[in-house]
């Protein structure tokens, strides 16, 4: 489905690249599709969809989580993001058996804490 619609948006002057698509994946309330497409030589931004339990221990805690994370300047960080928001998101609604806005003020706080630490370790190696 994505495929058909990126293609007609293509500029002719831009080098654009399909880098990675989701393509209807089922929420509480039909069906979803998500593409990203690659503009600069290093991709920077992330993105992604997980949709099922948003817990590690109550599988009737159900939603479709999307996050699209923007690298502005590197892509380190969105990469991190990406690969710890959502965890730690299950994390902490495990913990309080559901999704409120101290879960994801938790779980983006705990997120910054875990990158801001990865960096400092590795300005001290260096």
């Amino acid at each position: 489905m994505n495929k058909s619609c990126w293609r007609s948006k293509i500029s002719p002057t831009k080098n654009y690249r399909l880098t990675w698509y989701k393509d209807l994946g089922l929420h509480a309330f039909g069906e979803f599709s998500m593409a990203m497409i690659q503009a600069n030589s290093v991709m920077e931004d992330q993105c992604q969809i997980e949709s099922g339990p948003l817990t590690f221990n109550n599988p009737a805690v159900q939603g479709t989580f999307i996050g699209v994370y923007g690298g502005h300047g590197g892509p380190e960080a969105s990469r991190f993001i990406a690969g710890n928001l959502f965890l730690n998101l299950k994390k902490f609604a495990s913990e309080g058996g559901e999704v409120s806005e101290e879960v994801m003020r938790n779980a983006f706080a705990e997120t910054d804490e875990d990158f801001l630490s990865a960096v400092k370790k590795l300005l001290v190696c260096n």
